[in-house]
């Protein structure tokens, strides 16, 4: 075979081999072709305080609210004596008043007054607004039972 045939056989053949590679390769618009990705993970970070095998603190949870202050009067008396509560103002005042007896819990100065008796608590909750020392008694019967004092 003469050199120039040959030469254009090889230059055919390279052309022919060229094309079928471009045709072949991938283009960002070929959605046939599926992607692969990997996963990277990253250690987790140390904890604030330096302190190995600490682990982080979970996110914060709110706090749960107290219980309410239960006031117990038993013969119309306070059982344990008067009460004390105390609050700040602006904060929520929650408590209850159980009773032996049926009577009505006011508490002065708020001028709140709820039936309690056997079987049905008094319960009280409100924001403390006014500051002072305020009583709760027993209304009908007159008996202090509790003393709520609200600072500022």
């Amino acid at each position: 075979m003469p050199r120039v045939a040959r030469l254009s056989l090889i230059l055919v053949a390279v052309i022919a081999l060229a094309a079928t590679f471009v045709a072949l390769r991938p283009t960002d618009e070929d959605t046939s072709t599926p992607v692969v990705t990997q996963a990277v993970t990253t250690a987790p970070e140390p904890p604030s305080d330096g302190s190995p095998g600490a682990t982080a603190a979970p996110a914060a949870t709110p706090e749960p609210t107290p219980a309410p202050e239960i006031v117990e009067v038993k013969g119309l008396e306070p059982v344990g004596g008067v009460q004390r509560l105390r609050a700040k103002q602006g904060e929520d005042v929650r408590f209850v008043v159980r009773s032996d007896r049926g009577e009505n819990a006011h508490l002065h100065g708020y001028d709140i007054e709820t039936p309690v008796g056997p079987g049905r608590d008094a319960r009280f909750a409100f924001e403390a607004k006014i500051t002072g020392i305020f009583e709760l008694e027993l209304e009908n019967s007159a008996v202090p039972i509790a003393e709520l004092r609200v600072d500022p």
